[in-house]
């Protein structure tokens, strides 16, 4: 997925839990880290609380988010170095790690015709 600096990233998490789960917190975050021989950096742009409360078994649940991204830095895959961004989504739940997962996209300029 290619996304403009400035621009907007928009997404929805969908959960269907295999059982009753009391969420505290839903939380949806976007940043970028690096990678590579340099000194390793990870960065948080934005974070949102998109839903606590209860969520019954079976039950598909579906929270939209949107993120003003910001104009740099941008995306790059280099020898020594890459820098990478992701949306990342975490469910916490009382007395457990919790579930997390991530998404990677690019953010670079896109080419007009």
């Amino acid at each position: 997925m290619l996304h403009a600096p400035g621009g907007t990233l928009r997404g929805v998490v969908r959960i269907t839990p295999a059982s009753q789960i009391r969420c505290e917190h839903l939380y949806v975050r976007l940043g970028w880290h690096t990678a590579g021989y340099a000194e390793q950096q990870k960065t948080r742009i934005s974070e949102q609380d998109l839903f606590q409360g209860s969520l019954p078994p079976h039950l598909a649940s579906s929270h939209e988010f949107q993120f003003s991204l910001p104009l740099s830095p941008w995306s790059y895959v280099g020898m020594h170095m890459s820098i990478n961004w992701d949306v990342e989504v975490r469910l916490v739940v009382p007395r457990s790690r919790g579930l997390e997962q991530r998404q990677a996209f690019i953010m670079a300029p896109i080419a007009r015709k």
